[in-house]
């Protein structure tokens, strides 16, 4: 332990020798007291004497140490293609890095980040008003690539090994659902406004489906012979690229259909094959349910999905609908509609493709309608029971 400014400590534990017999030390620079310093002293002794700090890894002459930034680096494709993580995932860990945490410590040298470190850079992120999710995403990136860099030999030491995530200031906003009166509202001015949409937003509402769902829906995944729909592939897009894959949750369902609901289907379906022999196309068993091309051999884009929502929304008017006009809304409407009808939780989840808890967390809605029936019901029972000195 050894002073060498004013308040500031060097702090050199003993590692032993390699297998080349070199002398191996770890070192840590801390600020303080002389008893601050020795009590970060025993603590270092104890992590390296216990293997969870490991002297860097020498390099080679004029090499420079990895980085975190490297590591990062190195992680980001090692996750996407060895790992197999979601493109969205992969994107997100890169997009919250390269954001908040470059600047902070992506000049670090990979083994020489402490937990010290990493606590200051969520304090920031806090601070800078990130969201629960995002700062989370930030944590499994780090994690991730601490665990995994140990594992390839790229860092000794991991930083990230008991770090609790600091609770977020963001007041997390809700997705309002609708009322069946706004719900009808919109749907009908899409098919006057938007007729090339308005098919996408009649199949959510009696669905739920996801708008990746609804995107990535193909001819071959209907059974209207037998009012059914197999929902099993997604369209993500991420910065204008289109990827065909699984549902969120990897598995495929099956959502049954009313009888109107498969005869606005077969009808939509004839008008896109009408449309495309005017054009002189077919359209094959694979084209896609949803699609502005000719042949429908390329979806109608999840991200364009978004904009008509808000282009729909403006046209109607700021203060003509009382909740969130988005694809999420009109699937949050789709449970909480069924619920609050006295549907099985396990039949509601079963279509929208969650399990109950995750369903009732976030997929179900406080309504006004509802609200308004449970008073209803209260108030018919109290004021409707005989007092008690009647003699009824």
């Amino acid at each position: 332990m050894r002073e060498v400014a004013d308040g500031k400590w060097k702090l050199t534990v003993d590692a032993g020798r390699d297998a080349r017999g070199r002398r191996r030390r770890v070192t840590r620079t801390v600020h303080g007291s002389q008893r601050d310093a020795s009590r970060a002293l025993a603590a270092l002794t104890t992590d390296v004497q216990s293997g969870k700090r490991k002297p860097s890894a020498p390099t080679t002459s004029g090499k420079a140490a990895l980085s975190v930034t490297g590591l990062m680096e190195w992680y980001v494709p090692f996750a996407r293609e060895v790992r197999g993580l979601e493109r969205g995932t992969v994107h997100g860990y890169a997009e919250v890095f390269d954001v908040w945490l470059k600047d902070q410590i992506g000049h670090l040298a990979a083994d020489r980040l402490t937990p010290g470190d990493v606590d200051v850079a969520f304090g920031k992120m806090r601070a800078g008003g990130l969201s629960q999710s995002r700062m989370g995403h930030a944590r499994s990136a780090l994690s991730g690539a601490y665990k995994w860099g140990r594992r390839h030999d790229k860092v000794t030491a991991n930083p990230m090994a008991g770090f609790e995530l600091p609770k977020s200031k963001k007041v997390k906003k809700k997705t309002v659902a609708p009322e069946l009166g706004d719900l009808l509202a919109l749907l009908e001015h899409a098919r006057s406004e938007d007729p090339e949409f308005s098919p996408v937003l009649t199949l959510a509402a009696t669905t739920g489906m996801r708008r990746g769902e609804l995107s990535g829906l193909r001819r071959c995944h209907l059974r209207l012979d037998r009012q059914e729909i197999h929902v099993q592939r997604s369209i993500s897009e991420i910065e204008g690229e289109l990827e065909d894959k699984p549902t969120k949750t990897h598995d495929t369902r099956t959502v049954r259909l009313d009888e109107a609901t498969t005869a606005f289907l077969v009808e939509h379906l004839s008008a896109m094959d009408e449309r495309a022999s005017e054009l002189g196309f077919s359209v094959g068993d694979d084209g896609f349910v949803f699609s502005l091309e000719p042949d429908c051999h390329a979806p109608m884009r999840p991200e364009l999905m978004t904009r008509r929502m808000r282009r729909l929304r403006k046209s109607l008017g700021a203060g003509s609908l009382s909740f969130d006009a988005t694809i999420l809304a009109m699937r949050k409407w789709t449970s909480t509609e069924l619920l609050d009808a006295g549907f099985n939780p396990s039949t509601v989840s079963g279509r929208q493709g969650h399990t109950v808890q995750v369903m009732l967390n976030n997929y179900s809605a406080h309504r006004a309608s509802a609200d308004q029936a449970a008073a209803d019901h209260l108030g018919d029972i109290v004021h409707g029971q005989p007092s008690a000195g009647d003699g009824s």
